[in-house]
């Protein structure tokens, strides 16, 4: 059996994106979404938003960009000023107990709006580290949640520390042409990779484009490419053609 989770990150960060993410899990092959709990204004979407996707919200731990929820006195090595940085080579001397407090704090800010969560991803796949990748799966099996992974290798350290996760993260959509065949190309290489049976992830950023998220994030006007092909018959046709079942991070 093949098993497609497609994520939709970075809920939270724009109105323009939330609102885009639940219109591609209404209407397009978005299954799932993880919330940045540090962005402003995060928390609030999540409150308005969250009727319209119950049971497929998860939390997008942060270590750059927004502000912690952390006392910034408990997490010196984390912040810059009051916030964290922009990227995380200047996160050279972090301290992976601070990390563990402060992670742990934004899974508890997000439990306390939704208490439905069913999954744990990273902002820039930062769980992938091999100084933090204990400490991510610490976490996930401590509030009993399911968790990305990355390459074959990271899904099966994080599988064999008892968090349920797939068995492939396909991280690479973002990084060339966003077109429908190019996404089933990528899904198909995946699948060649598992034999035809497992669970795949596709990390996705769908969104509408708010007038000032370029000012946001670098990622801007391709979410609504993004959106476009998320929704679009002709995806879902040809994963429907490949043999593939959706499923979201629940169903782990």
């Amino acid at each position: 059996m093949k098993r497609l989770i497609i994520n939709g990150d970075d809920f939270g960060l724009s109105e323009g994106i939330s609102s885009g993410i639940v219109h591609c899990m209404k209407n397009g092959c978005v299954t799932s979404t993880t919330i940045m709990p540090c962005t402003e204004g995060a928390l609030e979407r999540l409150e308005n938003w969250k009727t319209r996707i119950p049971g497929s919200i998860g939390v997008h731990l942060q270590l750059t960009s927004g502000k912690p929820f952390s006392p910034l006195d408990s997490i010196p090595s984390l912040v810059f000023g009051d916030c964290f940085p922009k990227d995380v080579s200047d996160l050279a001397q972090l301290n992976v107990d601070e990390v563990e407090r402060e992670w742990r704090a934004q899974i508890e800010a997000v439990i306390e709006v939704d208490q439905k969560i069913t999954h744990l991803d990273s902002h820039h796949g930062h769980h992938r580290h091999n100084r933090l990748i204990n400490t991510y799966t610490g976490l996930a099996r401590k509030y009993g949640l399911a968790a990305r992974g990355g390459n074959q290798s990271i899904c099966r350290q994080i599988a064999d520390a008892g968090v349920p996760t797939a068995d492939l993260c396909e991280s690479r959509w973002l990084r060339g042409e966003l077109t429908v065949d190019r996404f089933l190309k990528l899904v198909a290489e995946d699948f060649e990779l598992l034999h035809d049976a497992g669970t795949v992830e596709v990390v996705t950023h769908p969104g509408f484009v708010d007038s000032n998220l370029a000012e946001i994030t670098r990622y801007s006007h391709q979410r609504g490419r993004e959106l476009e092909i998320l929704c679009s018959d002709d995806l879902l046709n040809g994963l429907r053609k490949q043999g593939i079942e959706l499923i979201t991070y629940k169903a782990l």
